[in-house]
């Protein structure tokens, strides 16, 4: 595998609107798209266990930061 592939759970007892969980998944994906190293050959999968939606977008972003960084070390 020459590439990380992504993996998302979001369950409906998180968020009832597939539209939300749509949106919650089109953002990790792209957050991680940017933060995730291409040599990376991995298989990542991420719970998501709170809903988030538009506002909260930079919260999210800095949460995935920390565990990217984690992740890579």
């Amino acid at each position: 595998l020459s590439h990380p592939r992504l993996g998302f759970v979001i369950g409906k007892k998180s968020e009832k609107k597939a539209v939300r969980r749509n949106y919650m998944r089109r953002s990790i994906r792209e957050i991680l798209k940017v933060l995730l190293p291409p040599t990376l050959s991995s298989d990542i999968v991420i719970r998501v266990h709170k809903s988030f939606y538009r506002n909260d977008f930079t919260l999210i972003q800095s949460e995935l930061i920390d565990l990217v960084g984690r992740l890579v070390k």
